[in-house]
């Protein structure tokens, strides 16, 4: 009728770890014991299913992130022939791994104004080619494309890109209007929102890749449920105490 001595057996033998309850006389012990039995149950079952998953579950290849890296890999570097000044300047540059990005560039002359990118984006999805589009408008292919969830962006850039405002000619506003939005520019304002919405697009549709480290941060699941469940049944413990 001890619930404590209960307790251990059902302990010991989640643990295989069978034992006396007679061996431990004081309760506070005894309490400890059975708390410390779930806890390492919980740890190894938890570290062996994410272990088995780790170990299972094929790696992501490294995601290149530089023009280095881009140069030295098997990717195409691509962009739709619409009179850009890049594959000239690739082919010309004096830095070597610009030039060896000239080299391979591939420069697809068939433009098709309905849909200029549809024959490059299915050899990006392929996995053979790289394409180099401006970022805003690069995010809009993703989106439109729908491949933000097998694709991504370089964190390298290979040439700035520039805002302008475009006014009517002869626009009596023009020095005026520049003024202001030279200010937003210059505190930042502008950046701000063009980087706050860039980072909402990308982070609501990026998919999220294990890096094949297994962390504590993974176990933490298992024992927030553990916690939950020892207060669950202290709470019926001192209702059943007090009926």
């Amino acid at each position: 009728n001890d619930p404590l001595a209960m307790a251990l057996k059902i302990g010991g033998g989640m643990v295989i770890q069978p034992m006396d309850p007679c061996e431990v006389v004081v309760w506070w012990g005894r309490v400890w014991l059975v708390v410390w039995w779930l806890a390492m149950f919980v740890l190894v079952a938890t570290y062996t299913g994410n272990l088995v998953a780790v170990l299972t579950v094929p790696a992501y290849a490294a995601r290149i992130q530089t023009l280095e890296q881009l140069a030295l890999s098997d990717y195409i570097p691509s962009m739709t022939d619409y009179g850009s000044f890049v594959p000239e300047a690739l082919k010309s540059s004096k830095n070597p791994t610009l030039a060896t990005l000239g080299k391979k560039f591939f420069l697809d002359t068939d433009l098709k104004w309905i849909d200029p990118y549809k024959f490059l984006i299915g050899k990006v999805h392929d996995g053979t080619h790289a394409l180099i589009v401006a970022v805003d408008y690069l995010i809009y292919t993703q989106h439109k494309a729908k491949i933000t969830q097998s694709t991504y962006i370089m964190e390298d850039k290979l040439y700035k890109g520039y805002l302008c405002w475009i006014l009517p000619r002869h626009s009596p506003y023009t020095s005026v209007i520049s003024h202001h939005l030279t200010r937003l520019v210059e505190a930042g304002v502008l950046a701000k929102i063009i980087e706050g919405h860039k980072g909402s697009l990308m982070a609501k549709d990026s998919q999220v890749r294990g890096d094949g480290v297994l962390n504590l941060s993974h176990l933490q699941g298992a024992f927030i449920v553990l916690v939950l469940g020892l207060l669950a049944a202290a709470v019926v413990l001192v209702l059943e105490l007090l009926c």
